[in-house]
């Protein structure tokens, strides 16, 4: 079987009215896709502007795979909580690296992580 990489098209619009920020998961047959702790994927519609044509899936599919994306509406903070995750695990380490830091999250007495709750929207393809 040979591997290829799907994009997946979806046609949404957005309204530049606010600013949006998302969370998306990439699944292939039905298994999320982590490979490795970097695999964090979340934007804002700036980046993404104001239609959605086509999301470049990070995975390699075979002939017959099952393609699944979800998209998550985030808040502003849950999106500063993903960045700074993002930032401290590619944090080098190096001369020019800042200290690591514990990310900005919405919990209390010491505790570390960030409660969500999300709207999705979820699509899937098979593989021809």
């Amino acid at each position: 079987m040979v591997a290829s990489r799907c994009v997946k098209k979806t046609n949404s619009k957005g309204t530049q009215e606010t600013r949006d920020y998302y969370l998306f998961n990439f699944y292939r047959n039905d298994s999320l896709t982590l490979n490795a702790p970097e695999d964090i994927y979340f934007t804002d519609d700036i980046a993404l502007a104001e239609a959605i044509n086509g999301i470049t899936m990070p995975i390699f599919f075979s002939k017959g795979d099952k393609a699944t994306v979800e998209a998550f509406s985030i808040s502003r903070e849950a999106f500063v909580f993903f960045n700074d995750l993002f930032n401290l695990i590619n944090n080098d380490g190096g001369m020019y690296s800042p200290p690591p830091a514990n990310c900005r999250n919405n919990l209390t007495n010491g505790a570390l992580g960030f409660f969500r709750a999300s709207a999705v929207t979820s699509m899937d393809i098979v593989v021809e």
